[in-house]
């Protein structure tokens, strides 16, 4: 199947090329395991590129008879991603969905030449069907080898300043937050996805191609030059050693389970992350279903393949169940391993006596709603200020006054106490200034303000005309300076508020906070 005209002049379809996926052993496969498989080939398809284009669309359909009538001249079976569909819900054979994806990539090494688009396209699907329906000879990951590779990946820190890497990547932000990421950003990607659907993987290839999703994602929305950037080079390069030394371990026949393939993941970390950063392809990728082809089945038919594809779901969700539950159980035959891990990563955070460096997201409650009855006014961030450096300037009279040329302010929700915010700033505005407005009451509590950009805490400045930090409206206010990098930036205010009688074993009593994401693109040299 291609839509390409670049083809040989003298095609000899005796001598077409033959792309080996090597036939099962005989073996009755169910329905739920042929549309399982046709679901991950297809998505990895929809997943992959050739000179970073995707070809999926090419191969969703059979060709026009108009516009390509040669087409039906040299191809004897023509076949698409939708013929093979239709024949998965109706035979549901392992053997027929192997024989459909030969037909596909010989028909489209038949028809198009050698080294073109699509010829090359028909070989990356090849290998996309052979590692899904014949894996090598390590064993599929288990729900535990997964977690045991995200949590050494976010606990991985920066050596000198144990700055966890990890912290822009652990959840993908809101669209309705963040629509100019998704303008760049077709695909997100992070790890606390991936942790959600750990159950689910099939292949070790599925898992890679994730997890490398939210690395490339990162590398495509920031400069080279950010820090983003270089944490996510960092974070791949220990990925492809940890999947390695996993495959290793599960293809071993003598292997015994492995610390990094049992170990409990560390939940305080990943909460420790302020939302972030996920990933990207080199494509836009399209919808990896090919549904949207059966608009031109007759209703009778799209009726009993509806009926047939609800049974698919229920399989696919009984078996998801089962391998939740058991993941549950090894999980709690681990909690020994997991809680010397906790231990060691607390001792680490310990050692660590720059306060600039240290994180209070930590610490976040589990929830981000008020509790019942409170609104806004009981807010203890009651706004925050985001504007730049202010100028001197002279008024009529000759007296000098201080000017923000930008300026925008945040006030307090009335149902969430934790907000999170995204801007994207022109090249002049590269510094700026930063000002919590809290409750003028926590005056006279303990409470403790973290002000950082980039995970490195700030400290207040005095600003000339406040001698007081009470300012109108009883609120109390500090102001904080910071130089935007290029690429994407986050300032997190976190304010936690202890008990009267706290001692240093003491947890906050409540927190709030606000996070913004703010994407500069450079200062114009």
């Amino acid at each position: 199947m291609a839509r390409s005209k670049r083809r040989n002049s003298h095609p000899d379809t005796s001598k077409r090329a033959k792309v080996r996926v090597s036939s099962p052993a005989e073996k009755t496969y169910s329905l739920a395991d042929a549309s399982k498989a046709f679901d991950i080939i297809v998505e990895q398809i929809d997943a992959a590129t050739v000179d970073g284009l995707s070809f999926i669309e090419e191969f969703k359909a059979l060709p026009s008879k108009k516009a390509l009538p040669d087409y039906y001249e040299i191809i004897e079976n023509p076949i698409s991603l939708h013929e093979i569909r239709k024949h998965v819900i109706k035979n549901g054979s392992l053997e027929q969905l192997e024989d459909d994806f030969n037909q596909l990539v010989t028909n489209a090494q038949s028809y198009n030449a050698p080294g073109s688009e699509l010829y090359r396209a028909a070989e990356e699907i090849s290998k996309i069907v052979e590692n899904v329906l014949h894996h090598s000879n390590s064993a599929p990951p288990t729900p535990n080898a997964i977690k045991g590779i995200i949590d050494e990946l976010v606990s991985t820190t920066e050596p000198r300043k144990k700055r966890i890497l990890s912290a822009l990547f652990m959840d993908i932000p809101d669209k309705n937050d963040y629509p100019e990421y998704y303008e760049i950003v077709k695909t997100p990607m992070a790890f606390n996805s991936i942790l959600k659907k750990a159950s689910k993987y099939t292949s070790w290839e599925e898992f890679e191609n994730d997890v490398m999703l939210i690395f490339e994602n990162a590398k495509l929305f920031n400069e080279e030059s950010s820090q983003v950037y270089k944490d996510a080079v960092t974070l791949e390069s220990k990925f492809r050693n940890l999947l390695e030394n996993a495959k290793a371990s599960s293809s071993s026949p003598s292997a015994t389970p492995q610390p990094a393939v049992k170990l409990k993941l560390n939940v305080k970390q990943p909460k420790a992350a302020p939302k972030p950063g996920p990933i990207i392809r080199f494509k836009n990728p399209k919808k990896n279903s090919v549904a949207a082809e059966d608009e031109a089945e007759d209703d009778s038919e799209k009726e009993e393949n509806d009926e047939e594809d609800e049974d698919l779901e229920e399989d696919d969700d009984a078996d998801e169940s089962k391998e939740s539950e058991n993941a549950d159980d090894d999980d709690n035959e681990n909690d020994t391993a997991g809680e010397d891990h906790e231990n060691d990563a607390e001792d680490s955070v310990k050692e660590d006596e720059d306060e600039r460096m240290r994180s209070p997201s930590a610490e976040l409650p589990d929830t981000k709603l008020r509790p019942e009855g409170e609104n806004a006014t009981d807010a203890l961030i009651r706004q925050v200020t985001i504007a730049s450096t202010p100028s001197l300037l002279f008024n009529a009279h000759g007296r000098i006054f201080t000017a923000n040329s930008f300026r925008l302010q945040f006030s307090a929700s009335d149902k969430y106490t934790e907000q999170t915010q995204i801007l994207s700033l022109p090249t002049h505005l590269q510094n700026m200034v930063f000002t919590p407005s809290l409750r003028g009451s926590l005056y006279s509590r303990p409470f403790n303000l973290f002000v950082s950009h980039n995970y490195r805490r700030l400290s207040p400045i005095v600003v000339p005309g406040n001698s007081d930090d009470f300012v109108a409206e009883d609120l109390l206010q500090s102001t904080y300076e910071l130089k935007l990098t290029p690429g994407l930036n986050l300032i997190d205010c976190t304010l936690s508020v202890m008990p009267e009688k706290a001692d240093e074993a003491s947890k906050p009593e409540k927190q709030e906070r606000f996070v913004f994401w703010v994407n500069f693109p450079g200062a114009v040299s």
